[in-house]
């Protein structure tokens, strides 16, 4: 899961995509997943929107692969989380939130049954394409009770420059989740707001999107 780059990341600072408030999009369409849900946050960096999920009522599950991130998370947000140390991961908990730090597809299999929803802003976008497949794969068939979806994406000439974050295009979230999932898109904006690395790459377009994926 290019753990080597994201650590590189957090250890160099690179972590232009993290907010230091809830991100806009998740408030503004954070209703279409109903309360209390047992929400999945993957990749989850230290992202506010892990204690606004779990401030409107919902139980979040997060994982992520920097320590680096997970603690800056507690830190700067004074937490106070118990870490116990699992075979493959090791869990931070607090009453409503719980975050593994490991890999995403090593995640023990009683963390993943009681799953209803996903909020995906950073991880599908993560990933190259093959491990995208393997991902969407991962989550429709380890998640028995998924119910729904909120996804965040981009969309940008990928043959000017090179993710991550990649360009994830609308046909190709169809094409990984279709079979089970009414897709229903919510939002294709354009921005500004460029990641410095794709700066004098000659990209004019640059767009935020979003979908709701129903379950079927």
């Amino acid at each position: 899961m290019e753990r080597d780059f994201w650590e590189q990341a957090w250890r160099e600072g690179r972590t232009r995509f993290h907010k230091d408030k809830p991100h806009g999009h998740l408030v503004e369409f954070g209703h279409l997943i109903k309360n209390d849900y047992q929400v999945f946050v993957p990749l989850a960096g230290k992202t506010l929107d892990m204690l606004y999920l779990r401030d409107q009522g919902h139980h979040v599950l997060a994982v992520e692969l920097s320590s680096i991130a997970i603690e800056s998370f507690i830190k700067e947000n004074k937490l106070s989380l118990k870490k116990t140390k699992l075979d493959s991961h090791t869990l931070y908990s607090m009453p409503g939130l719980d975050i593994y730090h490991g890999d995403f597809f090593e995640l023990p299999k009683e963390a993943l049954e009681n799953i209803e929803a996903i909020y995906d802003r950073a991880a599908l976008i993560a990933l190259p394409p093959e491990m995208r497949k393997q991902y969407a794969q991962f989550i429709q068939g380890n998640m028995p009770k998924l119910k729904d979806i909120l996804l965040l994406a981009l969309e940008y000439d990928q043959s000017k420059a090179d993710g991550p974050p990649f360009s994830v295009e609308e046909k190709e979230i169809v094409d990984l989740y279709s079979k089970n999932f009414k897709i229903q898109p919510l939002l294709r904006e354009k921005t500004e707001d460029f990641n410095p690395k794709f700066e004098g790459k000659g990209i004019d377009q640059f767009w935020h999107t979003g979908f709701h994926l129903k379950h079927l």
